[in-house]
């Protein structure tokens, strides 16, 4: 029996992944979640179920230790930024007590949660970044502001550490104001725009960089040392709701795309990045996550084997890459369980 332990089963579509791991039939797995929230759905498709305080808690560690000295666990498998931070800290301290941590080293995380360190890494590369400049002062981001309104007809202004698109301000002239996601703020010119220089505090680890066009596409990155084994392009159905449903897409540039970021960053585990595309149609990055995509259930949907194969990672058992991606369009649907 493999005991795994699965953080942040809060998420919308983690019932889907557990019941995936359920139905492996030469894997013999005992389900062991996680969350802060002590009502997280995931709770109840799991074997054992216990509530943690946030990933970025002081104690957080030390109640991961308790739970993984109790039930044994053999793997955990982060599936927030925070989480993935805290525990990458402490991978020698867990792997000495018998579990493995499914992420990359903590130096090599940071620079994946941190947009700006990622563009600056992705230029190193010569992977395509999109302009971009770190916020210094009022009059600066004004001139950028102008600049890329002038170039690329808008302009966005975000958080370098924030995940899930929050604290997002657009300045375009091409985009509908949002009434649907409150994490995002949209204006149609730099006037609409100003009074917010007065109220927010935009200086401290935000930048600015020229608005890219939809679709969005999140690919999945399933690699190890620096090797693929699973790169799934997926097109999000809404662009702003990543739990609305993917198109599958078996894209070359797009997968090419996926496999010079997981050599180049020397990926191990289970990632995604998030993808828009400049005024000539070229995939730009937005952001790499330092964990797995909110919505990989997709994928597994699809017919995937993303999480089958990341446990034979562990597990030192042969892994092939995918042959090919078999278009589909996977929608989510309401549905009922009893617990």
């Amino acid at each position: 029996m493999t005991n795994i332990m699965i953080t942040c089963v809060g998420g919308e579509l983690m019932p889907q992944i557990i019941k995936s791991l359920k139905e492996i039939k030469e894997l013999k797995l005992s389900i062991i979640g996680t969350d802060y929230n002590a009502n997280a759905i995931g709770k109840y498709f799991c074997d054992k179920f216990f509530t943690v305080p946030k990933g970025n808690n002081k104690n957080y560690i030390s109640a991961c230790e308790e739970i993984v000295k109790r039930e044994k666990i053999n793997l955990i498998i982060p599936t927030s930024d925070e989480e993935a931070l805290s525990l990458s800290k402490k991978k020698s301290f867990f792997s000495k007590i018998g579990t493995t941590i499914a992420c990359i080293d903590n130096n090599k995380l940071k620079v994946l949660n941190d947009k700006s360190k990622t563009y600056s890494k992705l230029s190193e590369f010569n992977i395509p970044t999109a302009e971009w400049a770190l916020i210094k002062n009022k009059e600066e981001l004004k001139k950028k502001i102008i600049l890329y309104f002038k170039k690329y007809g808008g302009a966005v202004i975000k958080p370098c550490l924030d995940r899930g698109s929050r604290n997002i301000f657009i300045i375009s002239k091409n985009k509908k104001k949002n009434t649907s996601n409150s994490n995002i703020s949209i204006f149609n010119n730099i006037n609409e725009f100003l009074p917010i220089l007065e109220t927010k505090s935009l200086y401290k680890n935000y930048l600015v960089m020229q608005e890219l066009s939809e679709p969005v596409i999140d690919i999945d990155l399933l690699s190890w040392e620096g090797k693929s084994l699973s790169v799934i392009p997926r097109k999000r159905i809404h662009p702003l709701f990543p739990n609305r449903g993917h198109q599958i897409l078996d894209n070359e540039k797009l997968i090419n795309l996926g496999k010079k970021i997981i050599k180049n960053f020397e990926l191990s585990w289970l990632y995604d990045c998030d993808v828009m595309f400049d005024n000539k149609k070229n995939p730009i990055i937005i952001e790499i996550n330092p964990r797995q995509s909110g919505s990989v259930a997709i994928s597994i949907a699809a017919g995937f084997k993303i999480y089958e194969k990341l446990i034979k990672l562990y597990l030192n058992k042969k892994v092939y890459p995918e042959k090919k991606l078999n278009k589909s369009i996977i929608i989510p649907y309401k549905s009922l369980y009893k617990a």
